[in-house]
């Protein structure tokens, strides 16, 4: 089971962070490199890079086509 983690950051002026997902040992399985994390679901997360666009990631971190959107 991955759960998500902030990974908090000062950058002189600014707090900003990047989120990732600890294992059951509070290890990072996939480091902190998104400005947004949701949680899995049938193996798959939604993950935001940079704002306005999201991706799709499997538990081992790759990216993975949208298993939502409709096939034709």
């Amino acid at each position: 089971m991955l759960t998500r983690r902030k990974l908090f950051r000062s950058s002189g002026k600014v707090e900003s962070f990047k989120a990732g997902y600890i294992n059951h040992n509070g290890e990072f399985a996939i480091e902190p490199k998104y400005s947004s994390v949701h949680d899995f679901h049938n193996g798959v997360a939604r993950v935001v890079p940079k704002a306005g666009q999201h991706i799709y990631i499997n538990k081992q971190g790759e990216e993975v086509p949208n298993p939502y959107k409709s096939r034709k």
